[in-house]
């Protein structure tokens, strides 16, 4: 016989889920909201307030294009664009940058030394003090240990070793040296600010390793493409370093950087002095040649065509003789395969093609011109080379005079007077959007973490079965009596959760088909004992005579000391002595009695059938409150002798497939039988499928096998 409560399974239907929905949600769990947004904001104050100020200065530097070897490529035109051209700022990043620039100012600035305030409150408030330190030296055994200093007044501070035994006490501008551990401690401050009792945690590092935190500080860019002009800015605690440092390593670079220049003009000076003797040789033996040819043969007539030829192959000339002394500075930069080498042959060699034209075109003059014109071009050439070293021999003496460098310091770095971090509002507010953000995402974790099931929709189009009742938990009064488990339906008649048991109640007596009505949970905590002992009431409210039997022999709520269900079985009791009134609410009870050893053999006895059958016969509506069907057999034994089965489930814990397990290990018990699901212990979460009340009856039912 199919049951008359079963419904045809739906299709599955995927459920939209809107703003609405989500809103509902994060309202429904909005304390949860409320501590993250609370840790949140005390986290983010806590960092606003524990970070230290941090200051940041900025300087600018200039380089001079036309002087840096590296522009070469912009005067060879086209043929420039056919190689990847160098860009000059890049260069001189990477030699400001370089250990010999920032080892020099980490030495000279004392950024090896180090002085951290310590004391968390005064840190947490903003008040503390400042050491700096600009000579240093630990004795390399004691070096291990935790020096401090600690203010003593304005000027003074007192040193201690790593076992707080007091080194020295000094003043502020001096330099002290002091025997320890079979050599000398030298130490010397340069600033002193802070409240007395401030102390101060000191040591030196690795000058390797100071450099590269100097180097990681630095944010050194170029401005714009190919500007020239190269920014360089620093981050420190304190306003007055940050300036102080950044100005020595721009000083450092530029001192370096004209020392570089100063040595390339003393080389090229030596170089030149000795070639200027040979190209005067050259020059003086191609004018008395000349000469020579003049006397001989005359006054020579050249015509138009024969000067152009001269005049071309000597411009020429010169052009090849420049190439080739870029070709000999860029050398000492760059290997013969760079592109700006190979620039400067090609143009070489291109210059040497219309030489051999003009040398093809001047072969049709007659001899005398050619001879002539061969001297004129020899005694050009060399005037041209001797000129150019003389002029070059003046510059380089003027630069070598001068102290002149290829780089200018355009904007000297300056004290700043605000910070840039902690930027306090920001951080405030991130702290706001991040517990917020938190909170939601843990909100939702929660709930896809949660496999139970909470819609009822759900259930039944997944096994068939209906679920008569949505019953919310209550939260009120938790009054019970000695022996008996809260009757909402009593102290609180108008509660929603009473009127869900009464709607409950209602659909029972619609498709109870006979009078005993087995109660059992799909799990402990499900609430199975709360229902049967208010569904009992409310039948009792209807004029019939109800019998409510606790058949939960391992782990039930009410006392053990009475005499119930167990000693009938055993026959040590009879029904007369086990069955008595429950309390005043006019039902009959049979409690469970003591714990038996064998509970399941005991159930499955002809004895107990004996009793079901008694009760049908004596009673209306018989209640049979059973074990938690998904533990142990007790249920599945009970339920044959039943005409209908309600399980109670905990809403949003179990899931599908635990429900149709159950629902299948019942059927295999009593195929035959009508079934019928309670959400019990419902919550509101915001959902479609939430329930709409908030409430809550407050007990703990868990389940312990005792035995």
């Amino acid at each position: 016989m199919k049951n008359s409560n079963q419904l045809p399974p739906e299709d599955s239907q995927e459920e939209s889920i809107d703003i609405s929905e989500v809103l509902k949600v994060l309202l429904v769990n909005k304390r949860w909201l409320a501590l993250f947004l609370a840790i949140g904001i005390f986290v983010s104050l806590f960092y606003a307030l524990w970070s230290r100020p941090v200051y940041k200065t900025d300087t600018l530097i200039q380089l001079d294009m036309s002087k840096h070897p590296s522009t070469v490529m912009n005067s060879m035109g086209a043929m420039a664009g056919l190689f990847e051209t160098a860009n000059p700022a890049v260069t001189e990043i990477e030699l400001i940058t370089s250990r010999s620039v920032l080892m020099d100012v980490v030495e000279s600035q004392g950024l090896r030394f180090y002085a951290t305030p310590t004391g968390f409150i005064n840190r947490l408030l903003q008040r503390e003090g400042r050491l700096r330190i600009s000579d240093l030296y630990i004795p390399e055994v004691a070096r291990t240990e935790k020096w401090t200093a600690e203010t003593i007044s304005e000027t003074e501070y007192e040193l201690k070793d790593g076992y707080n035994n007091s080194i020295l006490k000094g003043i502020v501008g001096e330099t002290y040296r002091v025997p320890y551990a079979g050599d000398t401690l030298r130490i010397r401050a340069s600033i002193l600010r802070g409240p007395v009792g401030q102390k101060f945690a000191i040591g030196e590092i690795h000058l390797l390793t100071a450099t590269r935190a100097l180097r990681n500080s630095l944010n050194i860019a170029e401005k714009g493409k190919q500007s020239g002009i190269i920014s360089i800015s620093l981050e420190n605690r304190y306003p007055g370093n940050a300036s102080r440092i950044l100005n020595a390593i721009t000083q450092t670079y530029l001192k370096q950087n004209i020392e570089m220049r100063n040595e390339e003009a003393k080389q090229t000076l030596n170089f030149l002095g000795k070639q200027l003797p040979n190209v005067k040789a050259r020059l003086d033996s191609a004018e008395k040649a000349l000469g020579a040819f003049r006397h001989k043969e005359g006054t020579i007539d050249l015509s138009g065509e024969t000067q152009i030829v001269l005049q071309k192959q000597v411009d020429f000339q010169k052009q090849i003789l420049a190439l080739d002394r870029q070709k000999q500075e860029n050398l000492r930069l760059f290997k013969e395969d760079h592109p700006s080498i190979q620039v400067i042959a090609q143009q070489q060699e291109q210059l040497q093609k219309e030489i051999a034209k003009l040398n093809a075109q001047a072969k049709t003059l007659p001899l005398t011109q050619q001879e002539y014109l061969s001297l004129e071009q020899n005694v050009a050439i060399n005037n041209s080379i001797y000129t150019s070293i003389l002029n070059s021999i003046q510059q380089l003496s003027v630069v070598q005079a001068g102290e002149n460098g290829n780089v200018r310091i355009v904007d000297s770095a300056q004290v700043e007077l605000k910070p840039i971090k902690p930027r306090r509002k920001v951080i405030l507010l991130a702290g706001v959007f991040g517990g917020f953000a938190l909170g939601v995402g843990f909100v939702f974790l929660r709930r896809i973490l949660n496999k139970g099931v909470r819609s009822s929709t759900e259930i039944e189009r997944e096994t068939g079965i209906s679920v008569y009742a949505k019953v919310p938990e209550h939260k009120g009064s938790h009054k019970k009596s000695k022996d008996h488990l809260e009757l909402i339906v009593e102290n609180e008649p108008n509660a929603p959760t009473s009127e869900a048991l009464r709607v409950l109640r209602s659909a029972l007596e619609f498709s109870l088909k006979g009078n005993v009505l087995m109660i059992t949970g799909l799990s402990p905590n499900a609430g199975k004992s709360f229902v049967s002992n208010n569904l009992a009431i409310l039948f009792k409210g209807l004029g019939k005579r109800v019998l409510l039997i606790d058949a939960d022999l391992r782990n039930s709520l009410h006392s053990r000391k009475i005499k119930g269900l167990t000693e009938l079985l055993h026959n040590k009791k009879t029904w007369e002595e086990v069955v008595a009134p429950y309390g005043k609410t006019g039902i009959d009870f049979l409690p469970p009695g003591r714990i038996p050893v064998n509970p399941s053999e005991l159930l499955a006895s002809p004895k107990f059938k004996q009793i079901i059958d008694r009760a049908r016969e004596s009673y209306d509506l018989v209640i049979v409150d059973t074990a938690p069907v998904m533990l142990v057999t007790d249920a599945l034994i009970i339920s044959q002798y039943a005409d209908f089965s309600l399980i109670v489930l905990h809403y949003g814990t179990h899931s599908i497939e635990e429900i149709q397990e159950a629902l299948k290990n019942l059927s295999i018990s009593s195929p035959d039988k009508d079934k019928a699901f309670v959400f019990n212990r419902c919550v509101y979460d915001g959902s479609k499928n939430g329930y709409g009340y908030n409430y809550g009856y407050g007990y703990g039912n868990g389940y312990v096998n005792k035995k």
